[in-house]
């Protein structure tokens, strides 16, 4: 009779084991709506492809500007079938990368924020260990060398709209498990930086995938 209650004891304890198993795993993948991230027109984008590469940067970063001409490069030879989208992960050791970032998004503001994107990046070390006023007096020359509205540019250089795009960019990247900078996403899938031009290019030679628009957080 004792073994008899063994038995069922043991089944018992399987069953709840299996159970809190299969919970665990329940929550690790469809605990509750997995989040996404789209392509949408907040987006800044250059090339209209089918391949969407996604790329969380820092303008103070000096990784992401050794990154810069590559990607530049890169989307001169696919920009036919490549879509880049630039987003925000500023680091919080990076004490101009906030303002840098709003800088270009006061640029995109007037429709320049790639021209503005590239003088970040070029001019980086002119500014990069400033302190933020006077690296904004640096943004301010660079508005100007762009030909934008000077009034415009500095008043919505501190728009509240901008801080939050910047805020939910690096919330987004978080999501993501964005850890450095830069970090690249090919078709929704996290990739290991390539280490050179002919890297990209062989990501897109060896790629199949035709959905571009939604990041796969399954995949990560």
């Amino acid at each position: 009779m004792k073994s008899f209650y063994w038995i069922i004891a043991i089944i018992v304890i399987f069953v709840g084991f299996v159970g809190v198993a299969a919970y665990f795993k329940d929550r690790s993948t469809d605990g509750g709506p997995i989040p996404t991230i789209e392509v949408t027109a907040e987006d800044h984008t250059k090339g209209n492809g089918q391949f969407t590469l996604v790329e969380y940067s820092d303008f103070q970063c000096p990784a992401c500007r050794s990154y810069y001409p590559i990607v530049e490069e890169f989307l001169k030879q696919k920009g036919e079938e490549v879509t880049f989208v630039y987003r925000h992960f500023p680091l919080p050791q990076h004490g101009n990368a906030f303002p840098s970032a709003q800088a270009s998004e006061a640029a995109g503001n007037q429709g320049k924020f790639f021209e503005m994107y590239s003088k970040l990046f070029e001019g980086q070390d002119e500014w990069a260990t400033l302190s933020a006023a006077k690296a904004f007096e640096v943004f301010k020359k660079y508005a100007s060398e762009l030909g934008l509205d000077m009034v415009r540019f500095e008043s919505d250089y501190n728009l509240k709209e901008i801080k939050a795009k910047i805020q939910n960019s690096y919330k987004g990247g978080v999501a993501l498990k964005v850890d450095q900078t830069p970090s690249f996403f090919l078709n929704g899938k996290k990739i290991e930086n390539p280490q050179s031009l002919e890297g990209f290019l062989n990501l897109i030679a060896a790629s199949t995938s035709s959905s571009p628009l939604q990041i796969d957080y399954t995949q990560l």
